[in-house]
């Protein structure tokens, strides 16, 4: 963890007081949302059904390509 840590610390040195400030505001939130708050959840089995159905439609070419439906220039 030490080089991990030490790489890090690296990179804050390069970065602009902006940007670090955009990093702390991240590191809090991460701290206050605690270790439990990142573990994979089980998919329900209704989450399953609609990710077996879309990829049934998609697999059937029922689908559209972003640059078809896109209202503005990105």
């Amino acid at each position: 963890m030490s080089a991990i840590r030490d790489r890090l610390i690296e990179i804050l040195n390069e970065l602009s007081g902006e940007k670090i400030v955009v990093l702390l505001n991240f590191a809090e939130e991460i701290m206050q949302e605690g270790e439990g708050d990142c573990v994979d959840e089980e998919l329900s089995l209704q989450e399953k059904e609609m990710i077996k159905i879309s990829e049934e439609e998609y697999s059937r070419g029922e689908h559209v390509l972003w640059r078809d439906v896109k209202r503005t220039g990105v």
